[in-house]
């Protein structure tokens, strides 16, 4: 980690996240940022690599006066590559004229968008986006737009893609400090490797930024492992692995939660089982994390809102702490909100946030950002 650790104190540090689909990828890095960033659907999202510059700590001031949008995230697309996404949509337009039908029975969640496409309804797309629901609505569009192009234009338009999509933002997590140091955490979203069909037309781009990473994160679902299921992810998992090759890779094997019986593979047993999928080795435990995502989510959300609205917090009005006490109390808490006070929600939201694991991925030991306050 020597080498990624300097970079660092330098500059960044670029960390890949890998993940096949609906493994909780999108959630993970939401958890990390603090906030419902990324947008996330029950169909397949991310189709273009995107890097997430994780650039400050937002302070309680900021949380405080920012309204329902403490964090404003930016957007920015190159001016070259907003251009060629203005030709994909005239070509996926033309495209449309004669082949609507077919194309919605494939993509029936894209049905509103196919017709706009097709009725010329969509703004071109700019080079600048500011604001949580503007950056959330334009990287499903541009996502939605690689997605179709990749599937019903011909050729290898996609490909000439220059860079991509950055996304800048603040960042909050209960550790969270304002004065950090000089390092920030660049997250490079990438597609899944079971998009087939789009691995040919954007292997080359996300093998750039997989390339460029100083730290590769693979996250793993609890619930599809074991039995017939590794083999699949050994499968699946290959062609990254010749790739990033092991010394920066390391796994997160999330939905953790869904453990319920004792019968279930232990610790130990889930460790072998990834080290053996990976090819990580017997002796790389401190680089296999277990997360339950939605559980960091909805507690980091609670604590941002706690220090957010202060002495007016009230749970009822917090889609977080709905959510957690859902959770945690699940025949119960519609009796529970009416007694749920703020210090009962900290201390659960606590509770939830230090059992979700994402402290030891992110705080204990350090083994992903090298220590405490770089760049948290």
């Amino acid at each position: 980690m020597t080498n990624q650790l300097k970079a660092v104190r330098q500059g960044e540090l670029r960390m890949a996240v890998v993940a096949p689909m609906k493994a909780g990828k999108s959630t993970l890095v939401n958890a990390i940022a603090g906030y419902e960033l990324l947008p996330a659907r029950a169909a397949a999202m991310t189709t273009l690599p995107t890097r997430i510059v994780l650039e400050r700590a937002v302070g309680q001031d900021a949380l405080r006066s920012g309204g329902n949008d403490p964090f404003g995230p930016v957007l920015e697309v190159a001016e070259e590559d907003a251009e060629l996404f203005g030709v994909l949509l005239a070509a996926l337009r033309e495209q449309l004229r004669t082949d609507t039908a077919a194309v919605k029975d494939k993509f029936p969640h894209l049905e509103e968008l196919l017709q706009d496409i097709a009725e010329g309804r969509v703004s071109p797309v700019s080079t600048h986006y500011e604001g949580k629901r503007a950056v959330q609505q334009a990287l499903m569009l541009l996502n939605d737009l690689v997605r179709l192009a990749g599937v019903l234009l011909p050729g290898d338009r996609v490909r000439e893609l220059s860079d991509s999509p950055v996304v800048r933002t603040p960042y909050w997590t209960p550790e969270a400090v304002e004065e950090t140091g000089p390092g920030q955490l660049v997250i490079v979203d990438t597609p899944g490797p079971d998009e087939d069909d789009l691995s040919a037309v954007l292997g080359d781009i996300v093998s750039r930024q997989l390339s460029e990473s100083h730290i590769v994160l693979v996250i793993l679902d609890y619930t599809k492992m074991g039995g017939q299921s590794d083999a699949l992810i050994r499968d699946l998992m290959e062609p990254l692995l010749r790739a990033v090759g092991q010394d920066k890779l390391f796994a997160v094997v999330n939905k953790i939660d869904q453990r319920k019986k004792k019968s279930d593979m232990s610790d130990e047993e889930l460790a072998r089982s990834v080290a053996f999928n990976l090819g990580l080795g017997d002796a790389a435990h401190d680089r296999i994390f277990t997360t339950a995502a939605d559980r960091a989510l909805m507690s980091v959300g609670v604590l941002a809102d706690l220090e957010r609205r202060g002495s007016s917090f009230e749970a009822a009005q917090s889609e977080s702490a709905l959510q957690l006490l859902q959770l945690a109390h699940p025949l119960t808490w519609e009796d529970d909100l009416e007694e749920a006070d703020a210090d009962e929600m900290r201390n659960l939201a606590r509770v939830a946030w230090k059992r979700s694991g994402l402290p030891r991925l992110l705080f204990t030991d350090a083994p992903i950002t090298g220590e405490r306050r770089v760049p948290f």
